[in-house]
């Protein structure tokens, strides 16, 4: 990375946003018969709906969390019979099928603004990282902060822990919880997570972020994001009537856009995350309070005067009547 140039950083969701699935769906799918008998389920899909019948701590996320741990200790989820390893969570992590072309995107988006700028690109899931890993992405991306899942003695050099049988949530990141990851990437250091910092001491401006998400887990980046500055695109399942119409529903309108999940090049979806791209590059933006901006848009301005204030500056600026509205392309 060259530090003479400037930086635009990517965060990414990863379950339904770089994929077609949840990262744990092949894992579960070769488990349906235990996991029938167990839970009287007859797919993928309705093992979460068992989660919410089952919950008792009101944390659904920690609660998913600790539901997949009990399977592998029990063996209701195996490896053909086996207890699973981290080796084995990184295979079921090679079987998610990911979004049309989300690899070809993301090396395509590193070549074309090599020249002009430093594009980093960062995942933060409530999803399983040794499931993530599994996939390939991080041959793509600079860092991935997600839940892990590994053995107690993890830490014994004498061990290879990825031969030993899962049985310890070592790192749990939950919806609100991905702002910590979100803050830590902006300044740099882990250490500096609850110091203050002056804006130039940060590594990435919050105004050269774009966020890419498609729930309910990314409406606190999505929402932190827009109050510093940045961009956001929510997606949908591509051609999906039902998923676009619902979408507004799970992630509100803290969105710039609403794409379909297509990343090929030269589609609608990587056309515009290289149009919000450049304008960052040639700065084409208004210096406005993004914070006042992200309130008008939820309709959280109390004050009549502040919001006349805001009325008349959206009206006079074309950069800021565009944004405080969502663009959404219809499905195909």
């Amino acid at each position: 990375m060259s530090i003479d140039k400037k930086n635009i950083v990517l965060i990414w969701d990863y379950d339904g946003t770089m994929t077609e699935h949840t990262c744990q769906t092949p894992m579960l799918s070769a488990n349906m018969k235990s996991l029938q008998q167990k839970y009287g389920i007859i797919n993928p899909d309705d093992y979460w709906e068992s989660i919410d019948l089952h919950r008792s701590s009101g944390n659904q996320e920690v609660e998913y969390l600790q539901k997949i741990l009990l399977d592998i200790k029990t063996k209701v989820l195996t490896r053909d019979g086996n207890s699973i390893t981290e080796k084995d969570l990184q295979y079921f992590g090679s079987l998610v099928q990911m979004a049309p072309g989300i690899f070809e995107f993301l090396k395509e988006i590193k070549d074309k603004w090599s020249d002009k700028v430093n594009i980093c690109i960062y995942v933060i899931s409530i999803g399983m990282q040794n499931l993530i890993l599994g996939s390939g992405i991080a041959e793509y991306v600079d860092d991935i902060y997600a839940s892990k899942f590994t053995h107690r003695d993890y830490d014994d050099p004498k061990l290879d822990d990825t031969d030993l049988p899962i049985n310890w949530i070592k790192k749990i990141v939950t919806s609100f919880g991905k702002t910590a990851p979100l803050i830590e990437i902006a300044k740099g250091k882990p250490a500096s997570l609850n110091v203050k910092l002056s804006a130039k001491d940060y590594r990435f401006q919050y105004r050269d972020m774009i966020v890419i998400g498609d729930g309910y887990s990314d409406l606190s980046v999505f929402s932190y994001v827009r109050k510093k500055g940045g961009h956001v695109i929510g997606v949908y399942e591509k051609g999906n009537k039902d998923a676009f119409e619902t979408s507004p529903q799970k992630i509100g309108y803290s969105i710039d856009y609403l794409l379909e999940r297509d990343y090929t090049p030269n589609r609608t979806t990587a056309r515009e995350i290289h149009k919000m791209i450049g304008e960052i590059v040639e700065n084409k933006r208004c210096d406005f309070s993004p914070e006042l901006l992200h309130m008008y848009r939820k309709g959280a301005i109390r004050d009549q005067e502040t919001m006349e204030y805001v009325d008349i500056h959206i009206r006079e600026c074309p950069y800021c009547s565009d944004i405080v509205t969502t663009s959404m392309m219809l499905p195909k």
